[in-house]
């Protein structure tokens, strides 16, 4: 039997709904998350990269100069 609120948006039964709703929870959860993350550790790769040099040329001028 279905839910009063699964009636009301067209769902066919309480199990329907629920795999749409796991669905939909996987599809927005984990695959945008994954796509959200690798876009971002993309884009920040080259910041990260600089950073690593800066810090790098920092400690080896530092060193030559004691």
């Amino acid at each position: 039997m279905a839910s009063a609120y699964a009636k009301e948006h067209g769902a066919r039964s309480g199990t329907a709904d629920a795999r749409r709703t796991a669905v939909y929870d996987f599809i927005t959860h984990d695959l945008l998350g994954n796509l959200l993350s690798g876009l971002l550790v993309t884009a920040s790769a080259p910041t990260a990269r600089r950073l690593r040099d800066g810090l790098r040329n920092a400690v080896r001028d530092r060193r030559r100069r004691r």
